[in-house]
């Protein structure tokens, strides 16, 4: 189910003081799929689309953008290219990612307030220092609900299992987080049988196998330090 319009400009805009000049938004392709960003955030192009539509613009064909009070088609001010950047090389550039751990208290996850931009999850990195990533392009871009998976043509289909947040520590300090999910393969689904055995249907569970974890998205983070 994808996000309003309006819900998905708010992503675009973050706290951007649009009012002063546009937020920008870009569209192109990497390995065959369209991927969208805002130089904060990368995730495939389908998320943004419904913005793009209600302006008679798509999300299939790549271009950078202006976002404020509407979308329209980037000209070049405002330092917003009309074409967008080398999606290749900055998805290649990501690597060296490593699991954090949500910081918790009582059980909770741990937030800080940041007075621009709002709450930040907190995490430990691998290096026992810690980050932040924005919780509301977090939570969008965790949710598979917005993030469907490729339909099979032979019957089967694709589940979502686990999700993961992996960071990486560029030579300057800067964090980014790379959202991903586990995906399954399910040939047979579950099923019970018309044998009975004691007072129960037999029950065959499914049979599934593990493919490669899909990325839902990629996000800038804030550097807390050690």
């Amino acid at each position: 189910m994808a996000l309003k319009a309006n819900e998905i400009k708010k992503h675009v805009i973050g706290g951007a003081d649009v009012k002063r000049a546009p937020a920008p938004l870009y569209v192109g392709e990497h390995d065959g799929e369209m991927w969208a960003t805002n130089r904060y955030w990368l995730t495939r192009a389908e998320r943004v689309a419904p913005l793009l539509e209600q302006y008679n613009l798509s999300a299939s064909e790549p271009g950078g953008f202006e976002v404020n009070g509407t979308v329209r088609r980037a000209t070049g001010a405002h330092q917003i290219s009309p074409q967008p950047p080398n999606f290749d090389a900055f998805m290649r550039s990501q690597r060296d990612y490593a699991p954090g751990v949500p910081v918790r208290v009582a059980g909770q996850q741990a937030y800080t307030r940041h007075e621009r931009f709002g709450l930040y999850a907190a995490y430990i990195l691998a290096d026992g220092s810690y980050a932040g990533l924005n919780a509301d392009t977090l939570e969008w871009l965790s949710d598979t609900m917005t993030a469907p998976l490729p339909e099979q043509e032979d019957g089967t289909y694709l589940r979502y299992g686990d999700l993961r947040v992996s960071f990486h520590r560029a030579a300057q300090g800067g964090i980014t987080a790379m959202v991903s999910a586990e995906v399954i393969h399910v040939i047979e689904r579950s099923r019970y049988t018309d044998k009975v055995e004691g007072e129960k249907q037999e029950y065959v569970p499914a049979v599934e196998e593990a493919c490669e974890p899909r990325v839902l998205g990629i996000m800038m983070g804030m550097n807390y330090g050690a």
